[in-house]
C-alpha cells in the first residue's frame, strides 16, 4: 500500500516478534529478523550510505513504533562488518538506548551541548565490539534549542571523525 501511494522506495521490511529481545542481530545469528536487518544494511549501501555518507537518522510518526529497536539493531548490523558505529541517543525527551544497553545516560549529549562534558565523556563503550553509544544525558527543558546550537554541529563533526557510521535514534516527528 505504501509503494502504491508514494514514490518512496521500501528498503526492507522488519517483522514484529513478541519473542525477540532488544538485540535481534548478532554474530552468527540467522533468524528471519536478523536476516531482515542484514538486507536493510545492504539496501542502504545501494542507496548511498557508505563511509562518506555515513549518517542515518531513524524516526517514527509516534512513540512506541520501534525506532529505537530499529536504530540499535541496524547499528549492530553495521558492526558485524567490522565498522565502528556511533549510536546517538537523540530522543532527548524519552531516551531508551542507554536503558536497553545498561549504560549510564549521564553525562551525555545535553551535557556536552551546555559545556559540562567533553566528547570523550559522552561516548560510551557497550558490551558489543565496535558499538558505542553517545548517550542523551539529563533530560533538558529545551531540547530543540540545544540541537539548533552551533555546539551541536561541532559535536557532529567530531563524531564523524571518530566513527565509520553514525546512527541517530531521534524523537518521533508527530508529537515533536
Amino acid at each position: 500500500e505504501i509503494e502504491d501511494k508514494t514514490q518512496v522506495p521500501v528498503l526492507a521490511e522488519i517483522m514484529y516478534s513478541s519473542t525477540t529481545g532488544t538485540i535481534a542481530i548478532s554474530e552468527g545469528k540467522r533468524t528471519i529478523i536478523a536476516e531482515q536487518f542484514r538486507s536493510l544494511r545492504t539496501n542502504l549501501a545501494f542507496m548511498g550510505i557508505n563511509e562518506e555518507h555515513k549518517t542515518l537518522l531513524v524516526t517514527s510518526s509516534i512513540s512506541g513504533e520501534g525506532k529505537s529497536f530499529i536504530a540499535l539493531n541496524l547499528a549492530m548490523s553495521f558492526t558485524l562488518t567490522g565498522k565502528r558505529v556511533g549510536l546517538m541517543e537523540m530522543d532527548l525527551r524519552k531516551p531508551k538506548l542507554s536503558k536497553y544497553l545498561g549504560i549510564n545516560r549521564d553525562p551525555g549529549i545535553t551535557s556536552y551541548l551546555i559545556g559540562k562534558a567533553s566528547i570523550e565523556q559522552i561516548i560510551k563503550d557497550t558490551p558489543y565490539p565496535n558499538l558505542f553509544v553517545i548517550s542523551a544525558g539529563p533530560i533538558p527543558p529545551n531540547p530543540t534549542e540545544l540541537i539548533l546550537s552551533t555546539k551541536f554541529a561541532e559535536m557532529m563533526a567530531l563524531l564523524k571523525d571518530q566513527f565509520d557510521y553514525i546512527i541517530i535514534d531521534s524523537a518521533p516527528i508527530g508529537p515533536v
